[in-house]
């Protein structure tokens, strides 16, 4: 509750809790027994075992950290056990971006106007898939739309003509009401009312569903698992290797 008021938002607070509540399950103590030798072996059993990586050994010495030093803050405990446990050193790797011809073997991969609103807005905003998925009709400016960033903090990102265009072309085809620029299929009792209609056809048939008003959810958009797996989907028809959202950032 303290860092929901101090303005963290869900996403944040899931990695926090995550990484407390796995802590203490796997040492099997109250937070005021915990010793820093434990917290020094629990890490050193997570990249073991877990085959974890050393950024995300820090990510969780990080998130374990705040929460006790939040403790003695609120003088819950005396002792810190955690801040004799140093930054963990991570080999910084420059990671690749696509190359100008990758780039157009995937917009050539693209099946239709959904696939080229998705790779163009990519391309064009350099944004975070999360704030993709957030991006809403009614906030487009001709060629610039408002982001909702991380942090809660807004921005304002643009469109070059292609993005443009191909917004443009996508929208056309839309039938549905939901101002969510790429919205996410209706579900029915818990159960996607796309696969219900197609059912029995070819998935190359279920594609196209968001151009029927019917399978749209009127108020929902879509989420970042499935923005990542079609664009992972797009990469793997065009033959680019590691094909994810996150690339068109570093490119």
């Amino acid at each position: 509750m303290a860092k929901h008021v101090e303005g963290l938002t869900e996403r944040t607070l899931g990695f926090y809790r995550i990484s407390i509540t796995r802590m203490f399950a796997d040492i099997g103590k109250d937070y005021d027994e915990i010793t820093t030798d434990q917290l020094r072996y629990y890490f050193g059993v997570r990249e073991m075992r877990d085959h974890v990586s050393k950024v995300t050994i820090d990510n969780e010495r990080r998130n374990l950290s705040a929460f006790y030093t939040w403790a003695r803050r609120e003088r819950i405990i005396t002792d810190n056990p955690i801040e004799r446990i140093p930054r963990v050193k991570c080999r910084r790797q420059k990671k690749k971006a696509f190359s100008g011809m990758e780039i157009e073997m995937i917009r050539n991969a693209c099946k239709d106007e959904r696939d080229k609103a998705f790779v163009e807005v990519l391309i064009s905003t350099w944004c975070r898939v999360g704030e993709i998925v957030l991006m809403k009709i009614s906030e487009i400016k001709e060629d610039s739309i408002i982001v909702h960033g991380k942090g809660e903090k807004d921005r304002i990102v643009y469109f070059n003509a292609r993005a443009k265009f191909a917004i443009d072309q996508y929208l056309e085809k839309r039938t549905d009401h939901n101002d969510y620029l790429f919205p996410r299929g209706m579900f029915v009792n818990g159960r996607s009312k796309i696969f219900q209609s197609f059912k029995g056809k070819k998935r190359k048939e279920l594609h196209g569903w968001w151009k029927i008003k019917d399978l749209v959810d009127p108020e929902g958009h879509i989420d970042i698992a499935s923005m990542e797996s079609i664009i992972r989907d797009i990469g793997k028809k065009a033959g680019v290797t590691d094909c994810h959202p996150h690339r068109f950032r570093r490119t």
